[in-house]
């Protein structure tokens, strides 16, 4: 559910900043990594026994690791905050703003895989035009 929700609002954000730009509306998307905040010993705590079958899922790997108390995340809150408030004033403002080794490495590969998923698709997307 959390990187469904991501997702659907990246989607909304993508499509408001397409309707808005004729209005001179600029839009972007934060897509901040871990930051080294209270956030994970706060949740961490509270997070249940693992359920059984969501090992080596998303979600299992995302509990496990705000369950671990070893776990530091590499983003540095104030640096992510300045870099933010850093592009308020940019025109054209960045469609996403990626901040984190780990965003950068996440979403570097989703982007990159996409293109040859859909590259794969061109003669079956062609084969439903209708005769000219």
């Amino acid at each position: 559910m959390y990187n469904a929700t991501k997702w659907g609002l990246e989607g909304i954000f993508d499509s408001l900043a397409k309707e808005v730009a004729p209005f001179k509306i600029e839009v972007t998307i934060l897509e901040p990594g871990g930051a080294r905040t209270n956030f994970r010993k706060a949740v961490g705590d509270h997070i249940g026994v693992a359920v059984v079958g969501y090992e080596g899922t998303p979600v299992g790997g995302l509990a496990a690791l705000i369950k671990n108390p070893a776990f530091v995340a590499k983003g540095d809150p104030a640096k992510m905050v300045k870099l933010m408030i850093a592009t308020v004033d940019e025109s054209p403002a960045p469609s996403r703003l990626v901040l984190g080794a780990d965003s950068f490495a996440v979403m570097h590969a989703a982007l990159t895989d996409r293109p040859a998923v859909v590259e794969a698709q061109r003669d079956v997307a062609h084969s439903t035009d209708a005769a000219e």
